[in-house]
This record gives structure tokens, sequence and C-alpha cells, in this order.
């Protein structure tokens, strides 16, 4: 049992990091290589399972803050507007 425990421990580990590039991602298509200094926000769609995904980023201090933007629903996808601390990119 503990086996299965670590494997999701493992899978939760790799959805944080493909969410990560997910929002790397976007903060260059939208800043390009030249981030502002301080704080960076962006919107992101991802699915509302990501959540917790975030949650985990902002405990690691990757992200700034996350908060969800009630207005869009489209299917499982939600917009996420995330703050960023470019200073430690």
């Amino acid at each position: 049992m503990a086996e299965k425990k670590g494997l999701r421990s493992e899978e939760r580990e790799k959805q944080c990091r493909d969410t990560w590039k997910i929002i790397e991602k976007v903060l260059l298509e939208e800043y390009g290589c030249l981030l502002p200094p301080g704080e960076a926000a962006v919107s992101v769609i991802l699915p509302w399972t990501k959540e917790k995904c975030l949650g985990e980023l902002k405990r690691q201090g990757k992200i700034i803050s996350w908060g969800l933007d009630k207005n869009f629903k489209e299917g499982n996808k939600r917009r996420y507007e995330i703050r960023v601390d470019t200073d430690a990119f």
C-alpha cells in the first residue's frame, strides 16, 4: 500500500512540473525575454484539477499568488490569474 502512495506522490510532482512549465510558457509568450522587475501577472487556462498543483507551487515559492476567474468556465477548464516573482526566475 505504501507503493501506491509513493506513486501518487510522483504523479503529483510530475503534474506540478507540467503545470509550472505551462506557466513559464505563458509568461514567455506574454512578456518575451524581458520580464518586468518584481511581479508579473498572467492568465492561464488549466483544468480545475490542477488547483492542488497551484497550491503546491505557491508553497514552494514559485508563484506569489493565484486566483480563480469566476466568469470563465469551459467544460472542466478554468482561468487562473497567477502572479509570479520575476526576480526569482
